[in-house]
């Protein structure tokens, strides 16, 4: 079925009629069997009828091994929001043709899944080509009364590639935006997105042949297009309240950021909580001249001041982020709202740690989140401030690995002396959740040692960290590198992870706690379960040995309030066990991060390749080179 095809029929099923079984949501490379003969099912027969749910699947003549005593559950008195939370977890990321086939798949297997699993489907439709977009748009231009389900109402969410879906024509035609949004109630985000601006972010200057129409805009806010006439009821004047938005400067055509404030204050954009605007650089960058003239700064400062009048006209925005602009600098920061929690950079090399500080000190008593990705200015000096100015912040999240401007030049180096210097102390909130360092270098091993003692010296005012996730490049000798890993990688894990006890064994030796019900257990069940038991004592027993002779558990046991020894902790003082953390990753290493990392899939032959003539070397050595290859 295609994406836009509606159901041929539905029938309603009421959550009381258990008579209608439903068949089991099969696996994404399982939606071609979706067709298959159903398996007649009956009731259970059981000795005690009132504990009994579900069904009993009956013999198959087809299946000469069938399952003994299977039981499926009454799937329809599953309500209809949990069915789209479990469809939508087991479809995520809808972004291939396989977990759409599957999706589709599993709406035609009942009337139970049919609505659920295109609710999941239209919440952001994918629009992974020219054909899908155009259907979907042909589907919202009908009218609801004639469709099966109201699809109107079921997009919250749009998603368009700007090079291949919005520029490009199908069958001779645009996409028309226009009547999408119109014909779109519940619309809450538009995110329009090209390839050239993602990394390694070298496609800036390219053109992108498509701009934001200004009809969008008139549709966003209800205004009446002058060409449609005004008899026709099936076009849409309703105000589209938008929760998210998205600036490309390369989209904008002549839209200047006066307009954009204008647009920022009308009834479409009002309520954005989410903002992000995407390449946008001062004028000095274009200019020749010398960044020092008066009037090419003047220039930058007018841009960089219209920018942030734009982004204050929004009272209930939360969320910023900047991608690849030059004009995230000192100034911009100091003339944001105060009322972010969530501040997001990516490629944004002109900000630097001094200037991150001393926006958290000024603007960070709402902030709770901190995503810096690839800024190649940006260090951690802005740590030995964080807590103090920071009271409610919960995640920090950095990635420093960076790219080059330019192709053939090797100008993707740090722009800083050090990450973090050796008496930057870290002041860590006490509401910290979240702590992901990626891809660190130009840290000594004094620094790296310095960071993790901080942690483990916090450890006792961070009751809500529960994620740590450190990388960094120790330029040292590989001795000390690697004392210093298995000193530090031991503690932290000892300070911050949680005990991950073994489960407790499905099957126990006492009928009455494996059936309740009394019910014959099969031959052969109770020494089954026995043996499996002992099995698993025996390599959790084995597991503990091995983990007691590599890492000795402290003197004051290993729950609670574990103490590490004297000798470990800091200033004779034994460091305090918090023990929360479900992750602790901490490598140190001395790899360089690059561009792209190569995985095995990338030296994988052709699925053309000639196996005759790159087939495994057998060890024989032909006589007359004497080499093996």
């Amino acid at each position: 079925m295609p994406l836009t095809t509606p159901l041929a029929h539905r029938t309603r099923t009421p959550a009381s009629a258990h008579h209608t079984p439903a068949r089991r949501i099969l696996a994404p490379s399982s939606a071609k069997k979706l067709s298959a003969k159903k398996t007649p099912l009956k009731k259970p027969v059981s000795t005690t009828p009132s504990t009994s749910k579900g069904w009993v699947a009956q013999s198959d003549p087809r299946n000469p091994n069938p399952p003994k005593n299977e039981i499926i559950p009454d799937w329809s008195r599953i309500p209809y929001l949990l069915w789209v939370k479990i469809l939508r977890e087991a479809s995520y990321p809808l972004d291939d043709r396989d977990k759409i086939d599957w999706l589709v798949g599993a709406s035609r297997t009942g009337s139970l899944l049919a609505e659920p699993a295109l609710s999941v489907l239209y919440y952001r439709p994918p629009l992974l080509t020219r054909p899908m977009a155009h259907n979907l748009a042909a589907l919202l231009a009908k009218d609801p009364s004639t469709t099966t389900f109201n699809y109107r109402a079921k997009v919250k969410k749009l998603d368009i590639d700007v090079g291949e879906i919005a520029a490009k024509t199908y069958r001779g035609q645009t996409l028309d935006l226009v009547s999408m949004v119109r014909n779109l109630p519940q619309l809450q985000v538009i995110n329009f997105h090209h390839t050239k601006d993602l990394a390694p972010y070298r496609q800036l200057d390219e053109n992108l042949r498509w701009q934001y129409p200004d009809s969008l805009f008139d549709a966003l806010n209800g205004i009446p297009s002058p060409a449609a006439p005004m008899a026709v009821d099936v076009v849409r004047t309703d105000i589209t309240k938008l929760a998210a938005w998205r600036w490309n400067r390369r989209m904008l055509g002549d839209l200047t950021f006066a307009r954009i404030k204008s647009l920022h204050m009308s009834p479409a954009f009002a309520g954005l909580k989410k903002l992000s605007f995407v390449n946008c650089q001062v004028p000095s960058l274009h200019i020749h001249g010398s960044v020092d003239d008066p009037e090419i700064r003047a220039q930058d400062t007018a841009f960089v001041r219209a920018l942030a009048d734009a982004i204050s006209a929004l009272p209930s925005l939360t969320y910023l982020s900047a991608e690849t602009s030059t004009a995230v600098n000192s100034e911009l920061l100091s003339l944001l709202p105060k009322t972010l929690k969530t501040l997001e950079l990516v490629n944004c090399w002109e900000v630097s740690g001094e200037d991150l500080a001393e926006y958290l000190l000024t603007h960070g008593r709402e902030l709770e989140h901190l995503s810096l990705q690839h800024n190649q200015s940006l260090n951690l000096n802005f740590l030995p401030v964080l807590g103090q100015s920071c009271p409610k912040f919960k995640t920090l999240c950095m990635d420093f690995k960076y790219f080059k401007h330019h192709e053939f030049y090797s100008d993707g180096d740090p722009n800083y002396q050090e990450v973090l210097g050796v008496d930057e102390i870290p002041d860590w909130p006490a509401s910290l959740e979240k702590l992901e360092l990626k891809n660190m270098r130009q840290l000594s091993a004094e620094a790296a040692e310095m960071l993790f003692q901080s942690l483990v010296d916090s450890a006792l005012n961070l009751p809500n960290l529960r994620h740590i996730d450190i990388k960094t490049m120790l330029d040292i000798p590989f001795r000390r590198r690697s004392t210093l890993r298995d000193k530090w990688v031991v503690k932290l894990k000892e300070v911050f992870l949680r005990d991950q006890a073994d489960p407790k064994p499905f099957f126990t030796l006492r009928d009455d706690a494996t059936n309740p019900t009394n019910d014959k257990i099969p031959r052969g069940t109770k020494r089954k379960a026995r043996t499996s038991r002992l099995s698993e004592g025996e390599t959790r027993r084995s597991r503990r040995i091995a983990t007691q002779i590599s890492n000795p558990p402290s003197r004051e046991g290993s729950s609670g309030r574990d103490l590490t020894p004297e000798s470990e902790a800091s200033s004779n003082e034994r460091a305090f066990r918090q023990g929360l953390c479900a992750t602790v990753e901490v490598q140190l290493d001395n790899q360089k991060p690059i561009e792209r990392t190569f995985g095995m899939e990338d030296f994988l032959d052709d699925e053309g390749s000639n196996d005759a003539e790159d087939s495994d070397w057998d060890g024989d050595v032909e006589a007359d080179t004497g080499y093996a290859w």
